[in-house]
């Protein structure tokens, strides 16, 4: 490792270190060959939650100031599932170089594949070589939407996603999230179109519905009425959704889209809660 520098002419210090030289000619020769390289972070412990965000003045190995929270363009926080950076892209490598030659970031990863302290690593790290457009866009969109099932919804929508995939939605918090988060695993690993993918999809699907809250409130609706008195939103054994006795359809979808047309229906089930009890998944 080079000593402590200083700035020379209009780089940051930092930009004059043996690393990250190494890392700039690194970059330029996978862009040369059209190649992908990723630096991964993965929590260390599939029971570990939160994220990792750093304030103040982050240095580097010598002293030299890599970034400064106080700027907003300097700030970063990885989600609780990880994140994901690009040793092929420019823009990526100041972050690879506060992960990897940044105390206070180094103080909180270990690499993959070694023994971790759950009170003090956060995240394992990764240094992918020769990942595909793909991989890197599913790494992607795996991280984000764990995120969002993580820290994006309260406890009733939480249970609804659950009742869509086929979860038992009466665990409690952590548990639900964590099994919904593991189901989506499930369906990357075994690949397109196998049933867990079909059911990672169908989670998907209804998560980036702009209808969302128009099937959380048919699912719910459901889930309160009854069949036997004929009275609310029930499905009969023939497969026909009615409400009261008024005949809705063969789909939930047909639900959603009776309540999108009836304000005060919606509304009013808006206001309701679901029951305790387990909710069967209602056929689609």
């Amino acid at each position: 490792m080079s000593e402590n520098t200083t700035t020379v002419g209009t780089g940051p210090a930092y930009q004059n270190t043996q690393e990250w030289k190494e890392l700039v000619k690194r970059q330029e020769t996978l862009e040369k060959e059209k190649r992908i390289a990723l630096l991964e972070l993965t929590p260390v412990h599939k029971m570990v939650f939160g994220g990792l965000v750093i304030l103040g003045e982050i240095k580097d190995n010598y002293g030299n100031i890599v970034a400064n929270t106080a700027n907003r363009e300097d700030r970063i926080g990885i989600g609780p599932f990880g994140a994901a950076f690009r040793f092929d892209k420019k823009e990526d490598l100041k972050r690879i170089y506060q992960m990897l030659y940044c105390p206070i970031y180094q103080s909180k990863l270990v690499p993959s594949g070694h023994p971790f302290k759950k009170s003090q690593h956060k995240f394992f790290y990764l240094d992918q070589e020769a990942a595909s457009e793909k991989y890197a866009a599913n790494f992607e969109e795996d991280m984000e939407y764990k995120s969002k099932i993580y820290s994006g919804y309260n406890e009733d929508t939480i249970n609804f996603f659950c009742v869509v995939v086929g979860l038992d939605a009466s665990k409690n918090m952590a548990t639900k999230k964590a099994y919904l988060c593991q189901l989506w695993d499930a369906g990357r690993k075994d690949g397109d179109n196998s049933p867990a993918d079909m059911l990672r999809k169908k989670l998907k699907e209804i998560i980036d519905s702009p209808d969302l809250a128009f099937y959380e409130a048919a699912y719910l609706a459901l889930s309160l009425g009854d069949v036997n008195a004929s009275k609310g939103f029930y499905k009969t054994k023939s497969g026909i959704y009615k409400f009261n006795e008024e005949i809705i359809g063969n789909h939930i979808d047909q639900v959603v889209l009776y309540l999108k047309q009836h304000d005060d229906v919606y509304i009013a089930f808006k206001k309701e809660k679901a029951p305790a009890k387990k909710v069967e998944k209602p056929r689609t």
